[in-house]
């Protein structure tokens, strides 16, 4: 694992995919016990209002997706992601839940108009992307943000403490438990993406190092 954002990727992105289709099932216990308070804490940030349209990149199987549609319930909230064994698992946790919408999309295209989102967000996807794959996901969430809007992002990041170190260990091994999750630093790359107001806030979860990252749409 790296502390920078041009890391190598172990693996491709495809296999990446295929991966987390398999894992859906074992998914939330996994995230309830690594990263269950970086997402409590990602849906206080947003911050979400009655009424605002809501998107989730790399929705996975709607942690995050559904305590922010519960927060619109006149809004829009829309989830995206490309493995279908997620969004299997997603749309059957949605159900009954008012104004939610969840598609088959790459965070490198996002299938929405410019200046249409009052928050975007987007949980441990940036640091499994390729460098170049990870500016194109930035700004397409930016592109998709309205004036002011809201964007929270939170990804592995590098461990400051050396309790909180053990997933670069993982992450330099065979084993495909991370996936392509190496620790990244997001906040240069929202300012470069021309992102405003930019603030980071760190957390560790059983040793898993975070970081919450919260701009706005100039």
């Amino acid at each position: 694992m790296s502390d920078s954002a041009s890391a190598t990727v172990a693996r491709p992105p495809a296999q990446v995919v295929s991966f987390y289709d398999r894992f859906a099932r074992f998914y939330e216990l996994w995230g309830s016990v690594v990263d269950g308070r970086a997402r409590r804490r990602i849906v206080e940030l947003c911050a979400v209002r009655d009424g605002d349209t809501v998107l989730d990149v790399a929705t996975g199987t709607g942690a995050v997706l559904l305590p922010l549609a519960r927060r619109t319930p006149n809004g829009r909230t829309i989830g995206v992601d490309l493995a279908e064994g997620m969004l299997v698992k997603a749309r059957a946790r949605a159900a009954g839940v008012p104004g939610v919408e969840l598609l088959t999309a790459s965070a490198l295209q996002l299938p929405l108009p410019d200046d249409s989102v009052d928050v975007a967000t987007s949980a441990y996807m940036l640091d499994i992307l390729p460098l170049e794959e990870l500016r194109a996901a930035v700004r397409e969430l930016a592109r998709v943000l309205r004036p002011g809007g809201r964007l929270v992002v939170c990804n592995v990041t590098p461990g400051e403490r050396r309790r909180h170190r053990l997933p670069e260990l993982l992450y330099a091994s065979p084993l495909p438990l991370t996936s392509n999750c190496r620790g990244i630093r997001a906040l240069p790359l929202l300012e470069e993406a021309g992102l405003t107001g930019v603030r980071r806030e760190y957390s560790a979860q059983l040793l898993m190092p975070s970081e919450i990252v919260l701009a706005r749409a100039a």
